[in-house]
């Protein structure tokens, strides 16, 4: 499929016509299972009709914190025939967390597993039409009436949804990403953003019905879906790990005898970290798909041919650019070498002002789309915080970067306040705001500091107040109930007073982060 008639099609559609022309051939393998393109189809179908009974309407959101497997996968193209939106959730969110998202999106149906079911604290009325426990409800002996087991979804058998006018502009997911300040905000994304950077990827490999890719991060990250909706697209199939796991990783690569597997930088750098003499040095696999992270390194190590890699973001198509690099000349592209940017998309580099930069000069890299939707079309329910992403046209990335003679893209780093940990995007404002909470603490701030495998560690500076005695300890165990563990910080730093700017009183984090260092 070219890479211009695939961004008109819908998740459904393209499902539907590969149930049509190859019914039988596997589609997605876990540990434990596998399903062909007719058999998804049809489950696919049953999970929408019955979501639909539920009161499932085109445009709402139906959110879901389960693992990876076969049911995550009907349910993801379920909702996408219905017209409405996929939100996955991070399982390890606190409570607390994990409630104001879901009062921020306003959902119709939750389908939670049995620890998150139990977390939540909405009541039965407001938007939530029904609460669906994965994979099934034993937290008490009657059920409520809102709340399902998910079995009773899968008892629609040979069920299709209703007809609904479902285009390919429309939302089909949002992917939570964060900037500095606020809870994390939710990325609309439609069904040509999610077609679209998985048809590069394809084009840029020239995948085959015959490849089979190989996805093991977290459904509530993009990551995941390059492999989902690669293999959709040509025909092809998918493995799904759970989890990733560095001890089983090349195990699994073996067994289900992936050509291409879809990594970032920080699973990456683990599995290169530890391997060992007795490592996998070669398999089946062809090509790595990666966003940073030592590529070079690791297509040597493990005999790979190719690597992927580019520059992007949830907001800005996914891979905003992306090269082909082959093992022979990957000693060859610069540091930070991204690749040639997306013919869908345009980018330029500019200064503080917004005024483009000439080539070669080191700027803001900024994004907007040639072709409409491939893009992010804003933050769900935040109008001003997608306003302030964007100047004019242009959605503003917060990261550096430069284009050289031959209009490559080099990525040079990201905004000072930007915090990234083992892929996870921190809510800066929002951690720094509960570490405030905390007994003794009269003031913080949070920064990222360079990390080994390529993205941040979380450094907290303190401030006590007066008479406070606080140890690192005391924060810890303040913040281990409260986040998740890649929010708890590496480090604790007690200062005695925070630099501040004379105008704003802000804390200038820049001296920290010069001190830290």
């Amino acid at each position: 499929m070219d890479l211009i008639s695939c961004r008109q099609w819908t998740l459904g559609q393209l499902l539907d016509q590969r149930a049509q022309t190859s019914p039988d051939k596997i589609a997605y393998q876990t540990e434990h299972d596998t399903i062909t393109y007719g058999e998804l189809m049809r489950r696919a179908n049953n999970l929408a009709y019955g979501l639909s009974s539920l009161g499932v309407l085109q445009g709402d959101r139906v959110v879901m914190s389960i693992p990876n497997g076969i049911d995550m996968i009907c349910l993801y193209f379920a909702v996408a025939k219905l017209g409405a939106i996929n939100v996955f959730m991070n399982p390890d969110y606190d409570a607390d967390l994990l409630n104001s998202l879901i009062d921020r999106l306003q959902p119709a149906v939750v389908i939670l597993d049995e620890a998150n079911m139990a977390k939540l604290r909405l009541p039965t009325q407001g938007s939530i039409k029904a609460k669906i426990c994965w994979p099934y409800n034993d937290r008490i002996a009657a059920k409520n009436v809102d709340e399902w087991d998910f079995q009773d979804l899968l008892s629609h058998n040979d069920k299709k949804p209703p007809a609904t006018r479902v285009a390919s502009s429309d939302v089909v997911q949002l992917i939570f990403t964060s900037g500095t300040t606020g809870l994390p905000k939710a990325c609309c994304l439609s069904h040509s953003a999610r077609i679209s950077v998985s048809a590069h990827i394809n084009h840029c490999l020239g995948v085959s019905r015959d490849d089979r890719y190989f996805a093991c991060l977290p459904n509530y990250h993009g990551n995941l879906f390059l492999g989902l909706v690669g293999a959709l697209l040509a025909g092809a199939s998918c493995f799904v790990a759970e989890r990733f796991s560095v001890s089983r990783y090349w195990s699994q690569v073996s067994r289900c005898q992936a050509t291409i597997l879809v990594l970032h930088a920080v699973p990456l750098n683990m599995l290169l970290a530890n391997a060992t003499d007795g490592a996998v040095s070669t398999t089946t696999a062809r090509a790595v798909v990666t966003v940073g992270g030592k590529y070079v390194e690791f297509i040597e190590r493990f005999s790979l041919s190719h690597a992927v890699l580019g520059y992007g973001s949830t907001e800005a198509g996914g891979l905003t650019a992306l090269g082909r690099v082959s093992r022979d000349e990957a000693g060859a592209f610069p540091v930070g070498y991204a690749g040639r940017v997306r013919g869908d998309l345009e980018v330029i580099v500019a200064d503080a002002e917004g005024r483009e930069l000439p080539k070669g000069q080191k700027g803001e890299i900024l994004v907007r789309s040639i072709v409409p939707h491939v893009m992010f079309s804003g933050y769900y329910g935040l109008p001003d915080a997608t306003a302030k992403a964007f100047r004019g046209s242009w959605y503003c990335s917060g990261d550096y970067g430069y284009i050289d003679e031959n209009n490559d893209l080099y990525f040079v780093g990201r905004s000072n306040d930007t915090v990234r940990v083992k892929g996870e995007s921190i809510p800066v404002e929002y951690l720094e705001g509960l570490i405030r909470q905390c007994d003794g603490v009269e003031d913080c701030a949070v920064l990222g500091v360079d990390s080994s495998l390529g993205d941040d560690e979380l450094q907290v500076f303190i401030q006590r107040r007066e008479l406070a005695a606080m140890t690192t300890e005391d924060v810890i165990d303040f913040l281990r109930p409260r986040v998740p563990k890649y929010m708890i910080p590496a480090a604790v730093v007690f200062v005695a007073s925070f630099p501040r700017s004379p105008a704003t009183m802000k804390i200038l984090k820049r001296k920290l982060r010069e001190k830290s260092l």
